[in-house]
């Protein structure tokens, strides 16, 4: 018993001191407590107010106070933008004096005898680049608008000149590098044609001259003529040009060697002057833009082939009784394709002009995005790229007319730009009234055209 109880003693002491050692350490000793460790503060940069540039809102009022005299043809153009100039006046606080509208040839007589004369009192004026803008410009008639262009007190920021097609602002530089007037139209030949008289009797729209000469005998009747074409002397250069490019031919070369009457230009004549001769109107040799637009509009042709810009007056009711009744197709083809005369008509300003500012004003809100749009609407196309895509536009214009447009423009061409076209031009149009008339064979017409223009160039 004594044996056993001898270890069990050690046992029990063993225990008890390790009990005492433990409980001596465990009391020594505090329980480690983790403070909590602060976030180190990041301070938020503070943001600086920077202002952001405001962008300067151009002032039309400027010249508030001023008045400016327009000269206008009467026009499609200018028949959509009356309306609006009292827009104009309100917005810049100019007061517009607007001479009497003249039709075209009249206007343009008067213009040049005035420019000459140094009896021209306009600021503001319509100028057709092709025909008389380099002449104007080499005479000092037209004030170069560059500087205008490129001054942002004078130019609105979202005025974008670079907006005009391409060939457009091309057109316009008179000299070949400077800007003398800003496009306000788009303008190709196109055939106009009684949509209602085609359907009776069967026939659909020429696609070549042959068959537009055979469709303008077929259509020719004793109350409609078959066509109607300008034939007035200094006018009826501009549809002939078509005729020319598209048989091949052209005025002169870039060195200006005459090809007035070469074989294809000759053969231009000869259908210009057939069409006439047998199914036009016996007062063509008269006939400028305007006498041929009022005849197709009150229905006494079948077909118009000449400027696009006549769509707003064939659209009126109160101007035309066939609004409901035409369509447009592209200018018929002849041996070198379909080839149609295209033009941008300009405004210009006067060289002379004490309000140039003012005026530069005037042309710059005329051909600004916002009028382009809503004169193109009115149905005078613009030049102005961005107006094209405007779903506005689209509802508002025939879809045939719109393509018919598009293309004519894309492959169209233009008489030569010239200081010598003036001079040109009225030689070539009383020679080709002379074939209309049965005066001259169109070969003839085209030698007595090239020997006189030999003088010249």
């Amino acid at each position: 018993m004594k044996k056993l109880l001898k270890p069990l003693l050690w046992l029990t002491m063993l225990t008890v001191c390790v009990s005492l050692v433990a409980s001596f350490s465990l009391g020594g000793c505090k329980p480690v407590v983790e403070e909590p460790v602060e976030e180190p503060v990041v301070e938020e940069p503070v943001e600086e107010l920077v202002e952001e540039p405001v962008a300067e809102v151009f002032d039309w009022k400027k010249f508030s106070g001023e008045t400016i005299k327009i000269v206008f043809t009467s026009h499609p153009w200018q028949e959509a933008l009356e309306e609006y100039l009292g827009d104009f006046e309100e917005l810049t606080g100019i007061t517009l004096e607007v001479a009497p509208y003249l039709p075209t040839m009249e206007y343009r007589q008067k213009r040049s005898v005035d420019v000459i004369s140094g009896a021209f009192d306009g600021d503001v004026y319509m100028l057709c680049p092709v025909g008389f803008a380099p002449e104007y410009a080499h005479e000092g008639w037209a004030e170069p608008l560059d500087a205008y262009l490129n001054d942002p007190t004078l130019t609105s920021p979202d005025y974008d000149f670079e907006d005009f097609f391409a060939s457009a602002r091309d057109f316009i530089k008179a000299d070949g590098q400077s800007t003398y007037t800003v496009p306000i139209t788009a303008e190709a030949q196109v055939l106009f044609y009684r949509t209602d008289l085609f359907d009776a009797a069967g026939l659909e729209p020429p696609t070549t001259m042959d068959e537009l000469y055979e469709d303008a005998v077929e259509l020719t009747t004793g109350d409609v003529n078959g066509i109607t074409l300008r034939g007035r002397i200094d006018s009826n250069w501009w549809p002939f040009q078509g005729f020319l490019a598209s048989y091949g031919g052209s005025w002169i070369d870039k060195d200006e060697n005459i090809l007035i009457n070469t074989p294809e230009s000759i053969a231009a004549f000869d259908m210009y002057g057939k069409l006439v001769k047998e199914c036009a109107s016996g007062g063509t040799a008269d006939y400028c833009f305007d006498e041929i637009g009022n005849e197709f509009g009150t229905g006494k042709a079948a077909m118009y082939l000449d400027a696009s810009v006549a769509l707003p007056r064939f659209s009126d009711s109160e101007k035309s009784v066939i609004q409901e009744n035409f369509g447009t197709a592209l200018m018929p083809a002849g041996p070198a394709g379909s080839i149609p005369d295209v033009h941008y008509w300009g405004i210009a300003m006067y060289t002379k002009s004490e309000k140039k500012d003012a005026a530069w004003l005037f042309i710059q809100w005329a051909t600004s995005k916002e009028m382009q749009k809503n004169l193109f609407i009115k149905g005078v196309p613009s030049a102005r790229a961005s107006v094209w895509d405007d779903e506005e536009i689209k509802a508002a214009l025939p879809v045939d007319f719109v393509e018919v447009l598009k293309a004519s423009l894309a492959n169209g061409q233009h008489a030569p730009l010239t200081p010598k076209f003036a001079k040109l031009q009225h030689i070539l149009t009383i020679e080709l009234q002379a074939v209309i008339t049965g005066q001259k064979t169109a070969e003839e017409a085209a030698n007595s055209i090239a020997e006189q223009w030999e003088e010249i160039l």
